[in-house]
């Protein structure tokens, strides 16, 4: 018992210090195509504040600072009866002052829920599938 609960106790702190982002300013912007699901994009305003990120949304621009980072967040519904969710979350560092597609992921995590069946439209399937992600999110440390 004593063994399992120091292999535990490593697994942890080891995981903890990959889930963090050095940044010097922590400043984060979110696409605005994230805000299309109210409720998830209030969830992870409350998530990026607690994780110590300075947010907002891009302008009408799409500018951004080099070296800054930006987040995006997919949700996707699909389904005839009941719809599966699968919420997908990337937290990526600009190299010009314009999003590319050959940016540095620095962070990637998405999750597909099918269960559990309450609702047709799924909201709840989205929730859960923002919630698994949610605790792999990086904190930022300046």
């Amino acid at each position: 018992m004593k063994l399992i609960a120091l292999i535990l106790l490593f697994t942890t702190s080891t995981y903890a210090q990959y889930n963090k982002i050095k940044h010097n300013t922590c400043r984060l912007k979110i696409d605005p195509t994230s805000k299309s699901n109210k409720e998830l994009y209030s969830k992870l305003e409350v998530l990026l504040s607690e994780r110590g990120y300075n947010f907002e949304l891009f302008n009408s621009a799409r500018e951004i600072v080099p070296r800054d980072l930006y987040l995006t967040m997919n949700v996707e519904t699909s389904g005839k009866m009941y719809k599966e969710c699968y919420v997908e979350i990337e937290i990526k560092l600009a190299k010009e002052k314009k999003p590319t597609e050959d940016d540095q992921i620095l962070f990637k995590e998405h999750s597909l829920r099918k269960f559990p069946r309450q609702t047709f439209e799924g909201k709840e399937r989205c929730n859960m599938a923002f919630n698994d992600i949610s605790f792999r999110v990086p904190t930022c440390i300046k």
